[in-house]
C-alpha cells in the first residue's frame, strides 16, 4: 500500500519513470517494523535514492508531504525530487 501511495504522488507531481526521489517515511516503532523488511523492495520500485524510515519528523521540508494509514497504523509521506 505505501509503494502504491508513494507512486501515486509521484505521478501528481509530474515525474516519470526515470526521475528519482528521495523519500522519507515517519512511523511509530510498530509501523517501522512493519515496512523495514520491505525497505529496498519499496526503494526500488518507487525510484527513491535515499529511502529513510524514522519515527521523528524529517529535517528538511519536501516537495510533497502527506499522511496514509496501512493496517490502523498512520505513516507520514514525505517525497522530494532527488
Amino acid at each position: 500500500e505505501l509503494m502504491r501511495r508513494i507512486q501515486s504522488i509521484r505521478k501528481d507531481m509530474g515525474l516519470i519513470k526515470s526521475d528519482r526521489v528521495t523519500v522519507f517515511i515517519k512511523a511509530i516503532q510498530e509501523g517501522a517494523d512493519m515496512i523495514i523488511p520491505w525497505q529496498d523492495a519499496i526503494q526500488e520500485k518507487v525510484g527513491a535514492d535515499i529511502l529513510k524510515i524514522s519515527a521523528n519528523d524529517p529535517a528538511k521540508k519536501h516537495d510533497v508531504s502527506e499522511e496514509t494509514k496501512v493496517k490502523n497504523t498512520t505513516f507520514g509521506l514525505h517525497v522530494s525530487r532527488s
